[in-house]
């Protein structure tokens, strides 16, 4: 029995890691879709940054030349890097003023380049707060969301002073925008997916969004959520752009019952001309049947040129968690997984 189960998970690690061959992705609109054929570069990343210093990262987030970290198993919900070495911590994790109640509860969601403050969504208080990564620093609040979204909401993001973007279990749109000033809805965004299936409205639930960021660079709406295997791109009006769809659907059954099964797109930013993020498509069970014998799961890097639609792809050497991507340097830092020491990762890569 054990030599047969090892020949089975032996057999299991050759087909999942034999996939470097050209692979096609589809851009998809209202009115067409296209497909597309590209190849993959391999990468190889270096350990960098302080050892046994961070609990457990789980986001990464650039500001300006420096780094800033999401750790949920420290005493502050972030860690702000400077020159790879100088660290220092902010946003007490408590119950007190100016403290978030635990650092799960909190999504990273963008930047301000000026300021130096990140944007968050706080769960346990339904907002969008604001926080500069200098030590002792207070948050605030620049974006409540109104009470009649908070059983849905999964994710929300500023556009601009006065309007906020939100995702969520929402069976008919994406995404809902509201005035942070008067609280009141200014639109819903069309409903639409890159697979072709009619979906019931318990099923469009279950393929909704769980996270949004915004591209000011085109006013560009980017949504995704891990279970489906597309990164969508909508205008701030509402209008479906393009979705970008790589491999097959397959969490989506012929009688159109939505499962968890596979895992596709995490960490999914924008910047600039571009929207990336990781990619592993496989199924989760395998995941953990791999994690176990050895570190042979391997997500792609994803970059979408917003554009032209080209995508470079690009294959990792090991499990990471979460990436973010400097375009001016073209280098990617990413988090490694099941790296307590030194979980930094940095690669370079070709020219964006």
């Amino acid at each position: 029995m054990n030599k047969f189960f090892l020949t089975f998970v032996g057999l299991l690690f050759f087909s999942c890691g034999n996939d470097l061959e050209m692979a096609s992705y589809k851009v998809v609109s209202e009115a067409s879709t296209e497909e597309r054929s590209v190849d993959v570069i391999e990468l190889q990343g270096e350990n960098f940054g302080p050892e046994g210093q961070f609990g457990y990262l789980t986001d990464i987030l650039l500001v300006n030349s420096s780094l800033v970290f999401q750790d949920i198993k420290k005493e502050y919900a972030f860690s702000h890097l400077e020159d790879g070495e100088k660290l220092s911590r902010f946003q007490p994790i408590g119950l007190g003023k100016g403290e978030v109640e635990n650092a799960d509860f909190v999504k990273i969601v963008d930047y301000d380049e000026m300021s130096k403050e990140i944007h968050f969504f706080n769960y346990s208080t339904k907002s969008l707060s604001s926080i500069s990564v200098l030590p002792n620093s207070v948050p605030y609040i620049y974006g409540a969301v109104p009470g009649l979204y908070w059983g849905d909401i999964q994710s929300a993001v500023g556009l601009n002073d006065s309007l906020v973007a939100i995702t969520g279990r929402f069976s008919d749109a994406k995404f809902i925008i509201f005035n942070k000033n008067t609280q009141k809805e200014v639109l819903r965004s069309k409903y639409l997916n890159s697979f072709p299936n009619e979906l019931s409205e318990e099923a469009r639930i279950s393929v909704s969004p769980t996270d949004i960021k915004y591209n000011d660079k085109h006013e560009l709406v980017v949504l995704n959520k891990p279970s489906v295997n597309s990164i969508d791109v909508y205008s701030t009006n509402g209008a479906p752009e393009k979705f970008y769809s790589f491999g097959e659907m397959r969490n989506i059954s012929d009688e159109n019952i939505f499962s968890r099964d596979y895992f596709y797109y995490y960490s999914v930013k924008t910047h600039g001309d571009v929207a990336y993020g990781l990619y592993l498509g496989m199924r989760q069970d395998v995941m953990a049947v791999q994690d176990v014998f050895a570190s042979r799961t391997r997500p792609e890097l994803h970059v979408y040129n917003l554009v032209t639609d080209d995508l470079q792809r690009f294959k990792l050497d090991r499990l990471v968690n979460a990436c973010v991507l400097n375009t001016e340097s073209s280098i990617l830092y990413c988090i490694e997984e099941n790296n307590e020491d030194q979980p930094l990762v940095r690669y370079e890569i070709p020219k964006i």
